[in-house]
């Protein structure tokens, strides 16, 4: 956190997250354009992936020494893009550092106890009492979230989704961006006192909630995946807990 900060190593959390991302594309590399077929990614995303697959090391680290270039970073990454920045959408090209970073921010502003909510907070606020498979109901429905089935390529403004919301009247926990968590990446079953909750360190911390590029098995409310804390992407935000006062 304090490297960062300072302007140091904020190119190495993305390009660590693209080194898995190749992995897993190397090692599935048949299924790639069996996802592009049954309508689950698009065809630039099939020739990308397997673009990004057949490269060589060196070709590899040269494409994200270009694309993830050193140095402090001081707004979104994002945030000059028409595409991602207008005022009503979510903010998305922020790293995990970052959303804390604002967490603290606000605290301070507001006299409020503001910080991004963990992983099991998450998941009980998506699902309810009742257990959701999505947070407005059991059933997938395309015209209620904004995932890969919807068609729209791009993040949407907060709300635009009449009956996608959590009967709690929680919106966008389906699809439109990932949110960080607090939550390290550790198996289940959950436990607060295991340390995966501890904010030190650079280990993989939980998104959840899907995104508007990926499929709708992503976006359930018990799907949950990872990213390395520094890892800033179009489909990637945050959203905030905070703590009622007693």
């Amino acid at each position: 956190m304090v490297a960062w900060r300072c302007g140091e190593s904020t190119a190495e959390g993305a390009k660590q997250q693209w080194r898995e991302n190749r992995q897993t594309f190397q090692a599935n590399f048949a299924q790639i354009r069996d996802l592009h077929q049954q309508g689950r990614i698009t065809s630039k995303q099939a020739d990308d992936w397997e673009q990004i697959a057949r490269m060589d090391d060196d070709a590899f680290e040269a494409l994200l020494d270009e694309r993830y270039p050193p140095g402090r970073q001081t707004q979104p990454a994002f945030w000059n893009d028409e595409a991602f920045n207008n005022p009503a959408q979510p903010v998305v090209g922020v790293c995990w550092y970052e959303a804390r970073a604002y967490c603290t921010w606000l605290s301070a502003q507001t006299g409020q106890a503001f910080r991004l909510p963990t992983e099991a907070e998450w998941e009980a606020a998506a699902r309810g009492r009742d257990g959701r498979r999505y947070a407005y109901g059991d059933e997938f429905d395309a015209k209620l979230c904004n995932t890969f089935e919807s068609h729209i390529r791009r993040n949407t403004p907060s709300g635009v989704f009449p009956g996608g919301e959590t009967p709690e009247r929680l919106i966008d926990m389906t699809g439109n961006t990932w949110d960080w968590t607090g939550s390290k990446y550790q198996p289940y079953p959950y436990d607060t006192a295991d340390g995966r909750e501890d904010p030190a360190g650079d280990a993989r911390r939980v998104v959840r909630g899907g995104s508007w590029d990926l499929d709708q098995s992503l976006a359930r409310a018990a799907c949950r995946s990872y990213c390395t804390p520094g890892y800033r992407n179009y489909g990637l935000g945050f959203r905030l807990a905070c703590a009622s006062p007693i």
